[in-house]
């Protein structure tokens, strides 16, 4: 698990923020997440991080599994394809007050 901790680290702290934001300083989830899901799956394919087989995928529907009865799909998961392994479920939210940058 430490491998992914780490994962998610170097993917959140590797972003860039001109893939992130709008227009005069606005967030929105969905760039986020696509830039946090660039940036991590550039670690894995240029090895800088190993997780084996696991893959990250986006919204992916496991209601079959009864992870998610209501339907909701989380932003990513993080498993093994092909089995209930499900290391990870991560899920993007918009803060509602505005992040102070530092440049």
């Amino acid at each position: 698990m430490n491998n992914v901790i780490k994962a998610f680290k170097n993917a959140l702290e590797k972003m860039d923020k001109n893939y992130c934001r709008l227009t005069q300083g606005e967030y929105q989830e969905r760039p986020i997440c696509y830039e946090f899901y660039h940036q991590l799956r550039k670690l894995i394919e240029y090895g800088e991080i190993d997780l084996g087989v696991t893959v990250i995928q986006a919204e992916v529907d496991k209601t079959y599994q009864r992870y998610f009865p209501t339907g909701k799909k989380p932003d990513f998961i993080l498993h093994v394809p092909d089995t209930d392994l499900n290391l990870a479920v991560i899920e993007f939210k918009r803060a509602l007050t505005p992040i102070l940058e530092v440049e």
